[in-house]
């Protein structure tokens, strides 16, 4: 039997540098590719370890291999950073490759991160919580936001009782751009039904919601 990994994946792009050669193109740097891994099985898993597979010529990662854990317990859950460099103007997408060792053989799933630096604006102005797209959606929704100061960040869906459905973020975040995905999984890894959700972005006395609306 295989484990239960839940994946949640953040990316952060921040501005700043000039691009190779002298030249100025918009260039990022310390941006950070962020995957949350969850155990979600009832028994330990063993020799956690996350690795950028393919990804675009433009990104230069510091490194492709995080060792997340040597063990993760039934619920915990730790994150595999990445970060890396890029010249502004490219789209493409990182495969990533989640390797663990159960102590009944070594089980792989990977999965891909939509990327775009096409549209990086200078570090934001304000907090925001823009409109998820595509809303309402099928699969996934892309979510982004802007933090403008850096602060304790909770970025939360909700259905129409007010029940959390699942946390994506939580906890002290840095100035700058971030995007992420929510798949319509509760925070057991469970498809939830379709129909109406909120997302609420809190960050200090700033708080936002959208609606979310899922058709399977």
């Amino acid at each position: 039997m295989f484990p239960r990994i839940i994946l949640t994946c953040m990316l952060l792009l921040c501005l700043g540098g000039v691009g190779h050669g002298g030249t100025s193109a918009p260039y990022s740097t310390d941006s950070e590719l962020r995957v949350t891994i969850r155990n979600s099985a009832p028994t330990n898993m063993y020799g956690v370890v996350a690795t950028v597979g393919e990804a675009p010529d433009w990104v230069m990662f510091e490194a492709k291999v995080d060792t997340v854990a040597d063990s993760l317990l039934p619920g915990e859950a730790r994150d595999a950073v990445f970060n890396f460099s890029t010249e502004v103007g490219e789209s493409g997408a990182f495969e990533i490759e989640v390797e663990v060792s159960t102590g009944e053989g070594i089980w792989i799933e990977r999965f891909h991160v939509p990327a775009s630096s096409s549209e990086l604006p200078e570090a934001p102005r304000s907090t925001a919580l823009l409109e998820p797209e595509p809303n309402p959606f099928f699969a996934s929704t892309s979510i982004r936001f802007n933090l403008a100061k850096d602060g304790e960040v909770d970025l939360t869906v909700y259905d129409i009782s007010g029940r959390v459905v699942n946390r994506l973020v939580s906890g002290v975040q840095s100035v700058g751009l971030y995007a992420l995905s929510w798949d319509g999984q509760d925070s057991d890894g469970n498809k939830v039904a379709s129909g109406s959700y909120f997302l609420k972005l809190s960050v200090g006395d700033y708080s936002e919601t959208r609606k979310l609306v899922l058709a399977r």
